[in-house]
């Protein structure tokens, strides 16, 4: 047999090529949170990080919503969820 005619399985390697771009993806997904691990501990200082404390205006709104939404949850309760009525039933 001419050596043109010959299988290569692995290309010569010890290991099959799709194990050797797995273990590269692997390698540079590790890479990857070393480097941005090291980013955020020497990395500048960001103060605007984190919550900013709400205005007088957004927690009055907040609680009309959460008063609707506890209403509304109120009302059907006692409305009844299964009573013949809802997307349930086909209505």
């Amino acid at each position: 047999m001419s050596p043109v005619l010959i299988a290569r399985d692995n290309m010569g390697y010890a290991i099959p090529p799709i194990a050797i771009v797995l273990v590269c993806m692997l390698g540079s997904g590790v890479l990857l949170v070393i480097l941005y691990g090291m980013f955020r501990y020497y990395g500048p200082v960001n103060d605007n990080e984190g919550f900013r404390p709400m205005s007088e205006e957004q927690m009055s709104y907040i609680k009309e919503v959460r008063d609707q939404n506890l209403k509304d949850i109120a009302q059907e309760s006692r409305r009844g969820l299964h009573a013949g009525k809802g997307r349930a039933y086909g209505r």
